[in-house]
């Protein structure tokens, strides 16, 4: 199976949020070229003046033979760990592009999103996600990888306090159900892949493009904390 994933983005049919896939199914490996390919097509995206600082949306291709995939799975365990510090130093420049960015951005989860792909979801302002058998939890230490310090602080300021210990020092697995009932996850879609693209497509496009100005400011200063805090201990 190809580890490396390909990445892709393009407007959405409502013509004002861009979706970026990853498209190496199941499982959508956290690994060198993964992250390569998402920082260049994020680059992509600021480069065009129809689709810099538009909304986003992250998401996985639908396509799977191995049961739910995964958006943005579990590190590539061949990595040595001089190349998972550097995966994980790559990972941490990505998450900070994704919650600096100036406009919503939510993930659509329809499949396992585990390690590192449970921070680039919970690096979003906003997560929707399908109503089915999956689960979400940044499951580092069970597995040995101590959190650097932007993944720690995404969780920890994704989670309610009473939820940090379960999230960050026993990596807790949760379903859809149990995100959405601690308000971490609206809404659940019971309907096909398309529909959960068309739900979070709708929830990044909540507000008029009017808005927008105003919403980069005060995200700037909502994350702004948390950037200190990143930068303070990297």
């Amino acid at each position: 199976r190809a580890c490396a994933s390909t990445w892709s983005a393009g407007l959405h049919a409502n013509g004002r949020v861009v979706v970026l896939t990853a498209d190496a199914p199941p499982v959508n490996p956290m690994n060198d070229s993964s992250l390569d390919a998402f920082a260049s097509v994020l680059d992509g995206v600021q480069a065009d003046p129809r689709t810099r600082n538009r909304p986003l949306v992250l998401a996985a291709s639908p396509a799977s033979k191995d049961g739910p995939p995964y958006l943005f799975g579990l590190p590539d365990r061949a990595e040595s760990r001089a190349r998972t510090d550097r995966v994980l130093r790559k990972l941490g420049v990505l998450l900070q592009r994704v919650l600096a960015h100036p406009a919503p951005t939510v993930a659509a989860l329809h499949g396992h999103a585990l390690a590192g792909g449970a921070i680039l979801a919970f690096a979003c302002d906003f997560r929707v996600a399908a109503a089915a058998p999956f689960h979400v939890g940044a499951i580092e230490v069970p597995v040995g990888v101590p959190f650097p310090a932007t993944p720690f602080e995404i969780i920890r300021r994704a989670f309610p306090p009473s939820m940090q210990a379960d999230a960050l020092l026993m990596g807790r697995r949760w379903t859809p159900e149990e995100l959405a009932a601690a308000g971490l996850v609206a809404p659940l879609v019971h309907g096909p892949y398309s529909e959960l693209l068309d739900a979070a497509a709708a929830k990044a496009s909540e507000l008029p493009d009017t808005s927008l100005p105003a919403f980069a400011l005060t995200k700037a200063m909502l994350v702004e904390p948390s950037q200190r805090y990143c930068a303070a201990h990297e």
